[in-house]
């Protein structure tokens, strides 16, 4: 089996008078399918789908890391696609919104199985690194 070991530090003086100081690490076993690192360019409407997180082919939780490495102040926006079963006659179906990110952002969530999640940038120049790893039983 393959690990990866996911590291949380969280410090600083904060906003009162507590200290902040939460450290916090996991060994996540994993499987394939996996990207290890990738990037990509992305479009100014939630088009933007990972190959293998499209909501029908990640059948087991899978691990999603993303960051903004866009070169000016574009977001990165990530939404997550509701899916619907069965015949609706005149329903609507609303995304919800997950994460936007500044440039140097970056945000690292555990997905649930059969979650199909979208991304865009503020413009046609955004850039997101990404990894993901499913998430061995």
């Amino acid at each position: 089996m393959a690990t990866i070991t996911g590291r949380l530090t969280l410090s600083g003086t904060g906003t009162t008078s507590d200290v902040l100081n939460v450290i916090k690490e996991k060994v996540l076993t994993i499987t394939n399918p996996a990207v290890q690192v990738g990037t990509t360019a992305l479009t100014a409407s939630y088009a933007t789908t990972l190959d293998d997180l499209n909501g029908t082919k990640n059948t087991k939780d899978t691990y999603l890391y993303i960051m903004n490495t866009s070169a000016g102040t574009e977001t990165v926006h990530a939404q997550v696609v509701a899916t619907q079963s069965g015949t609706c006659g005149e329903c609507t179906l609303v995304q919800s919104p997950l994460a936007k990110l500044q440039k140097g952002e970056f945000a690292f969530i555990p997905l649930e199985a059969a979650a199909h999640v979208q991304f865009k940038g503020s413009a046609t120049t955004a850039v997101m690194e990404y990894g993901f790893w499913t998430k061995s039983t």
